[in-house]
């Protein structure tokens, strides 16, 4: 897949191909409260696009395998997993990593995620969302803290670094059975950047905001799944589309 990956605040147009894997067994202590292993395996090649140059840290990434190991927890409070409108869910993940191939080096990552659901009226749900992330600062570019993968309005690798911390809200209403649409906005930093050597892959980012609407269309009568159109534009005026199966969160 090709991307941009922003170097400097400059984006860097990049290609990444690889087989990837990821599998996770918790057991359940009470009806709320769950706890396992997580694991997952990475073969990744990455190259420039067109006749760019790979920054010195990202040349020694072009062609490695991660392997991960990890602890998971979760404490959830949900009356529905695919369309909750009360309850909350916790969750937390530990992993330990180790890079083989072009480098060789382990790193930790950490991530908490909060989310919480209230029922506003018949057809209507409020729903938040908040999450901190902690990388150690080896971590390849790919693993470390990407606001785009929280705060819709931002690309994926638009800022990116070693901690960072979310929050955003949106108001769900359905219009009718099969039709309804959401209002959503978003606050998130990162808070430190990564460095490879002494070079600096990304500066530190301000606080950044992002907010937008969206359509949700139920494509079944027995489950609410939804198809989900989203738009969304940032505090730098960029806009971004989102095309996906269920909920943002």
């Amino acid at each position: 897949m090709g991307y941009d990956l922003y170097v400097d605040g400059d984006p860097l147009e990049i290609n990444q191909e690889g087989v990837a894997l990821n599998a996770e067994y918790r057991f359940g202590f009470t009806p709320h409260l769950s706890a396992g292993l997580s694991f997952r395996y990475l073969e990744s090649r990455v190259n420039a696009i067109g006749n760019a140059t790979l920054p010195p840290g990202i040349q020694d990434l072009t062609d490695i395998t991660l392997a991960s190991l990890g602890l998971v927890a979760q404490w959830d409070t949900r009356n529905d997993s695919l369309y909750p409108s009360e309850g909350g869910l916790a969750e937390f993940n530990f992993l330990t990593n180790r890079i083989s191939g072009g480098a060789s080096f382990s790193y930790l990552k950490s991530t908490l995620a909060l989310d919480h659901y209230w029922l506003l009226g018949p057809q209507t749900v409020l729903a938040a969302n908040a999450t901190g992330c902690l990388v150690e600062d080896d971590a390849p570019f790919f693993d470390s803290c990407l606001l785009g993968s929280q705060i819709r309005g931002f690309s994926l690798f638009q800022y990116y670094g070693n901690q960072m911390v979310t929050a955003q809200a949106e108001l769900r209403q359905n219009f009718s059975k099969r039709f309804g649409g959401v209002a959503f906005a978003g606050v998130g930093e990162t808070l430190s950047s990564l460095e490879f050597g002494r070079r600096t892959l990304t500066r530190d980012s301000d606080l950044r905001y992002a907010g937008g609407l969206g359509l949700r269309y139920r494509v079944s009568k027995d489950f609410p799944i939804d198809l989900s159109l989203d738009v969304a534009i940032n505090d730098l005026d960029e806009k971004n589309i989102y095309f996906y199966v269920g909920q943002a969160f």
